[in-house]
């Protein structure tokens, strides 16, 4: 479902962000990159809803 990355701060997170770029999300200091993966509307919820736990999806 990607790749979870947990980095040293959230600086350093977001700046991977940008380098990654594309289909990326960043929870604080953790990003999750889901480029190049081919992946259903539910896989892809899974993984955003892994990578932001507590909160609620529609």
């Amino acid at each position: 479902m990607g790749t979870y990355l947990r980095f040293a701060d959230a600086d350093l997170a977001e700046s991977w962000s940008i380098i990654i770029g594309g289909d990326s999300h960043r929870n604080g200091s953790v990003l999750l990159d889901m480029n190049g993966l081919t992946l259903t509307r539910d896989q892809r919820q899974l993984a955003v809803e892994l990578l932001f736990p507590g909160r609620e999806s529609s």
